[in-house]
């Protein structure tokens, strides 16, 4: 059933959510193909383009607070690139659900013969897994919970590392020494609360349903790949910029002045 006429659509509002009335008439959209491909995607879809919005103000955060454009965009980088990587390992551990609902097949003319082919020393490990199916949006709306957490993340490394340039020597005498005080200062925290997030989501693969499953196992593998470049790529993105790109008066090293000979 299509809105009714005075449902107008704004920017990123759904015409659905617009109260429809004729007169005295309250029209209320019900939808009883809830698992339908169309209507879901449509509503998911239009939910999704508010991940722009959610993008550029992350982005503008951690420039706001970095003082940095680049550090903004690289940390950007970084939590978009664990989405494709929790999806690599998602496909890798066969975890092949990935659709709210899967697309339906053509159906076979009547005049189609059926054939039933039988092994008899064919087991059910024989049997290959349906393809992994990117028909849903559901799964990528879990950008919003890694936006939060990588860019928590990143917080907290930076201020580790904001804080090693004001310790004493030796602790602030190199960037290698505060680049170890950083990581032993922030990998802990980071460590606690990523793994208490990835395992509240794991928690749910648990649940009879399977979109909730699904959805939960998907965004904790994020969680636990944007943690693993926290780690691993991210000190180096620290050091390009610190080394490189670094808008900052740099005081070149000056030679102890020695006492003047004095002649007698």
């Amino acid at each position: 059933m299509p809105p009714h006429d005075t449902t107008q659509a704004g920017l990123f509002y759904s015409p659905y959510r617009d109260k429809a009335t004729a007169g005295a008439l309250k029209v209320t959209f019900v939808n009883f193909f809830l698992y339908s491909p169309t209507e879901f995607g449509r509503l998911a879809g239009e939910d999704f383009q508010m991940v722009v919005l959610s993008i550029i103000f992350v982005g503008a955060y951690i420039g706001f607070h970095t003082r940095s454009l680049a550090l903004a965009l690289f940390g950007l980088a970084q939590i978009l690139l664990s989405l494709p990587l929790a999806l690599f390992f998602y496909g890798l551990f066969r975890l092949t659900w990935f659709s709210q609902v899967p697309p339906p097949s053509p159906p076979l003319p009547c005049s189609a013969p059926l054939l039933v082919t039988y092994h008899p020393r064919a087991s059910h490990r024989d049997v290959a897994p349906p393809p992994l199916s990117l028909s849903s949006q559901v799964h990528i709306l879990s950008v919003f919970v890694v936006l939060g957490v990588g860019a928590d993340d990143i917080f907290v490394f930076f201020d580790a590392w904001r804080q090693s340039a004001t310790l004493p020597p030796p602790i602030s005498s190199s960037v290698t020494s505060r680049l170890t005080f950083t990581l032993r200062r922030s990998t802990a925290a980071i460590f606690n609360t990523s793994f208490t997030t990835a395992i509240a989501f794991f928690a749910t693969g648990v649940s009879p349903i399977m979109p909730l499953a699904a959805f939960g196992t998907y965004a904790a593998l994020a969680i636990v790949m944007n943690y693993v470049l926290i780690v691993f790529w991210w000190p180096s993105v620290m050091m390009v910029w610190e080394i490189h790109l670094r808008c900052a008066p740099r005081h070149a090293p000056t030679r102890p002045r020695t006492p003047a000979h004095t002649q007698l």
